[in-house]
């Protein structure tokens, strides 16, 4: 990670996509923020504490990765089904009232300007970055 990604504790990822056959393939290129542009299909990967090597993913980019896979656009209602589908996951809800860690996590998240891994600020589900792969494997399951 660069000095301002250590410093952010965000690193931004363009994602490319390629189907061949019935295989998958998504790849993800680190992208400086200065290098950043809205048309980018980018998602955001925390790095929560300098000290630990844990990595998370917020359920509005996963959702965001998922409209880009699969060149869709969800319905909330969709994007409900989705997020209760990764549940299986075990997503750790963040807010600014739970314990010291979820509030650190939380206003981290809420700092961060554009990619934006939120919508809004209320209750923010986060996942480790690991379980991404098989979150991503279970909802494409189903289209």
């Amino acid at each position: 990670w660069s000095y301002e990604e250590i410093k952010q504790r965000r690193r931004i990822y363009n994602t490319s996509v390629n189907i061949a056959d019935t295989v998958l393939c998504v790849t993800f290129t680190a992208v400086q923020p200065e290098d950043y542009r809205e048309d980018m299909p980018c998602i955001s990967v925390l790095k929560p504490h300098k000290d630990i090597s844990r990595h998370l993913i917020t359920s509005v980019d996963m959702i965001r990765l998922l409209k880009y896979i699969t060149c869709d656009w969800f319905p909330v209602s969709e994007q409900n089904r989705i997020r209760r589908n990764l549940e299986e996951l075990k997503p750790k809800t963040v807010s600014n009232r739970g314990t010291e860690e979820e509030v650190a996590i939380y206003k981290l998240i809420c700092s961060l300007s554009h990619p934006e891994p939120k919508n809004i600020s209320k209750d923010i589900k986060v996942f480790e970055w690991d379980s991404m792969a098989r979150g991503l494997r279970k909802v494409l399951s189903r289209y």
